[in-house]
């Protein structure tokens, strides 16, 4: 097996089988690079102010980070990739600082073009060609068409942000009344629950205190009763005076 191809690997390979009494050869011609260079069927489009990649690949993949790939437009350089990094010499000014390959991706085929903050005057046909490709197909073609509309879509935009933030506003008064209502709740509950605890020692202290002194009238009856017996027991000095006028009569 012969593993990451190059273009200088492209001839006849020979195989043999050599024994003491047998010899044999094969021949396999091995071509590299016939891979074809993908553009888009499909315009891309995009909007004044945005950034657009313009979709350009190689298939099957091939590894192209060693080769030359240039994007041109109406014949003026849009971004050279050259001995592996980006060459700004033939760089049209209007590019300049705007335009970007994948290199992570370069190596799998991918020679996608990113363009930054695109105006109308980027509108066009856009050329993707690797020159030294060993390939019938080593040009794509993408239509870049823009849309001047950016005002509109910062407005569409706008609208969305507004609507995601009255949102989240009302999710967040939510928020916050939710635990309030919680708080008062509990609150009321623990007041009601004092007040019914307090309501029971106050009555358990009554009570109390109603066993440890009884009541006022059962007092005086009981104070009552030994006057009684006092009047009622007769008096020694009335009996012996009620015995003289008893004698004297007689």
């Amino acid at each position: 097996m012969l593993s990451s191809l190059k273009l200088t690997d492209t001839g006849r390979y020979k195989c043999s089988l050599i024994t003491e009494n047998l010899e044999k050869s094969c021949y396999v011609n091995l071509t590299v690079g016939e891979s074809d260079v993908i553009g888009s069927d499909e315009p891309v489009k995009a909007n004044v102010g945005e950034d657009v990649i313009l979709p350009c690949h190689l298939e099957p993949p091939f590894n192209v980070s060693t080769l030359t790939v240039e994007w041109k437009r109406n014949k003026t350089y849009v971004h050279v990739y050259r001995s592996m990094k980006h060459d700004p010499n033939q760089q049209n000014t209007h590019f300049i600082n705007r335009t970007y390959l994948f290199c992570d991706e370069i190596g799998k085929g991918n020679i996608s073009l990113l363009l930054r903050n695109v105006s109308k005057e980027d509108e066009g046909l856009y050329i993707c060609h690797v020159p030294k490709l060993h390939s019938q197909v080593r040009k794509g073609k993408i239509i870049l068409k823009v849309d001047g509309a950016k005002h509109d879509t910062k407005q569409f935009n706008g609208s969305i942000n507004n609507n995601s933030t009255n949102n989240t506003n009302g999710a967040d008064v939510t928020t916050v009344i939710i635990p309030v209502i919680i708080a008062v709740i509990i609150v009321i509950i623990v007041i009601i629950v004092a007040l019914y605890i307090w309501k029971r020692c106050q009555n358990r202290r009554q009570t109390g205190e109603q066993n440890d002194h009884p009541n006022n009238e059962q007092v005086e009856q009981q104070q009552d009763i030994p006057l009684r017996e006092e009047q009622e027991q007769p008096n020694p000095d009335n009996l012996s005076n009620s015995l003289v006028s008893s004698q004297n009569i007689n």
